[in-house]
């Protein structure tokens, strides 16, 4: 049997990295990242569900919490959404990048985008190393599906950032249970719950997760209280939106 010769792009790849330091490495894919997703901001005319961000965020503010509230979501996104396209409209650049504003629509869930590239790559290099997480970099960076959702006006980009960054955040606190961290801890997954409620449902997978780490009884019920005091949050919230209950 004839043996194809190995392909060069591993090794190139190997090759290059092994050149770099893992903070030179990740800052070259970071930078890759943010251009691809720079680049295809406004390259795609709004449509599917950003039409109903557009609208909503346009809106005077009162009116769009009550929109928001007989929705399916929380209202986090659309807040930050309305600073950006309010900004927008006071320096001029309220069409900036095409009808609609595309521009000014999708900068929040492309700079949720880029973050999510470095944070899943602390993540990776936790769990196996500086290569696991230049890879998992990579593939943040990359991957066409988060690239897509990188460009969609919507909430789900942001929540899984903050998602991910729930999720470094714990394991710092429990290796390290100060009162800094898991302060910090219950702030960035309540900003998740806030952002999209099936965070709820991730956070408690992460929560599950990090019983593997072997903490101790006490650290173990304080990860929980401070998970479930996060995700409780979202209370007030669930009252004003009631009429979501009614879909």
């Amino acid at each position: 049997m004839i043996e194809r010769p190995a392909s060069p792009v591993p090794t190139l790849v190997t090759s290059a990295a092994a050149r770099l330091s893992y903070g030179q490495a990740l800052a070259l894919v970071v930078a890759a990242g943010a251009f691809l997703r720079v680049a295809f901001m406004a390259r795609q005319p709004i449509g599917l569900d950003e039409d109903f961000t557009a609208v909503t965020v346009h809106q005077p503010v009162d009116r769009m919490i009550d929109i928001v509230s007989r929705d399916s979501g929380p209202p986090l996104f659309y807040f930050l959404e309305r600073g950006v396209v309010a900004l927008a409209d006071l320096l001029g650049l309220a069409s900036f990048g095409g009808p609609g504003g595309p521009v000014a629509l999708r900068l929040v869930p492309v700079l949720a985008g880029i973050a999510l590239i470095p944070l899943l790559a602390a993540l990776a290099r936790r769990v196996a190393g500086d290569a696991a997480g230049v890879w998992a970099a990579v593939f943040a960076a990359l991957a066409p599906a988060t690239v897509l959702l990188s460009g969609f006006a919507r909430m789900y980009g942001l929540a899984a950032t903050l998602t991910v960054g729930a999720t470094l955040v714990l394991w710092r606190a429990l290796e390290k249970p100060d009162r800094s961290h898991w302060a910090l801890y219950v702030t960035v997954a309540a900003l998740a719950v806030w952002s999209d409620y099936f965070s709820a449902v991730a956070l408690a997978g992460i929560f599950v997760a990090a019983l593997w780490l072997r903490p101790s009884r006490r650290i173990a019920a304080v990860a929980f209280a401070a998970t479930a005091l996060s995700v409780a949050t979202i209370a007030p919230w669930l009252i004003v939106a009631q009429a979501q209950f009614e879909h």
